[in-house]
């Protein structure tokens, strides 16, 4: 009702403008549509476009039957590889729109004999190895479904702790980089918090994951020049767009313990 018939003033008193603007808005569509690069100008009346009714022959009409007149298929899978890369924020967008396309083609939930030709209609692979592909994706997506999951979880509840210690020091006006000193001040007191050279040593040896090793000890690294605003022992994750590895950055927390101990 409210677009039609506005009660609200705010609405009323932007009406004419509204109306001003919807005819610069038809002029800037209708110049859109007339242009001849675009294929929209083959089916305007107004140019007598070469793909109007009256201009193309009956069997061109018949051949058409049963055709689709939409784009509803394409603009699908682009909705799809949009709600991926807006669920995973990270996720590469290549990916991110292969894995809708194989939700829309339900590959995840097809039986493994003939799973592959759908996606994998590539006659240079060889029969085996395009079989043995897909026959692993869908063997590791319940796993990687699982991990996905539990890293949502993680992030939920490490947003739900920074806002409980927002409350707690009756910072609920805080910045983000308030509440990050305060987190990682607080993780000193924590077992994720490696104090000691030994400790740190015990701990990298259990870690067999290269990703997880170099989030430990960044995450270390964190607690002491972030919560303790030692930025003196800052040290960059990169350099020139190249990563500094785990060993290069254990090196430095090592030095930072050392100091510690002191």
């Amino acid at each position: 009702d409210e677009l039609f018939h506005p009660k609200l003033d705010t609405n009323k008193e932007t009406d004419k403008y509204a109306r001003q603007f919807g005819v610069v808005f038809m002029k800037a569509m209708l110049q859109e549509l007339q242009d001849p690069l675009k294929v929209t100008s083959k089916y305007l009346s107004s140019l007598d476009g070469k793909l109007l009714h009256e201009n193309t022959s009956l069997a061109e009409h018949e051949a058409l039957f049963g055709k689709k007149a939409v784009n509803d298929d394409a603009e699908r899978t682009h909705g799809a590889g949009s709600r991926q890369i807006q669920t995973y924020t990270c996720v590469n967008l290549g990916k991110g729109f292969g894995v809708g396309h194989a939700k829309i083609q339900g590959d995840f939930s097809r039986e493994k004999d003939g799973f592959l030709y759908c996606i994998c209609d590539d006659d240079d692979l060889a029969e085996r190895l395009r079989v043995s592909l897909l026959v692993t994706a869908m063997e590791e997506a319940p796993s990687v479904v699982e991990a996905n999951n539990a890293e949502i979880l993680k992030q939920q509840e490490a947003k739900h702790h920074h806002m409980e210690l927002a409350r707690a020091a009756a910072l609920e006006k805080a910045t983000d980089a308030q509440i990050d000193i305060l987190c990682y001040y607080k993780m000193y007191s924590q077992p994720v918090c490696l104090r000691m050279a030994k400790a740190f040593d015990t701990a990298m040896k259990k870690i067999s994951a290269k990703g997880k090793k170099l989030d430990t000890i960044k995450e270390n690294i964190s607690i002491r020049v972030i919560g303790f605003k030692w930025e003196d022992l800052h040290h960059p994750w990169s350099k020139n767009g190249v990563q500094y590895s785990s060993d290069e950055l254990a090196k430095h927390l090592k030095m930072i313990i050392k100091e510690e101990q002191r």
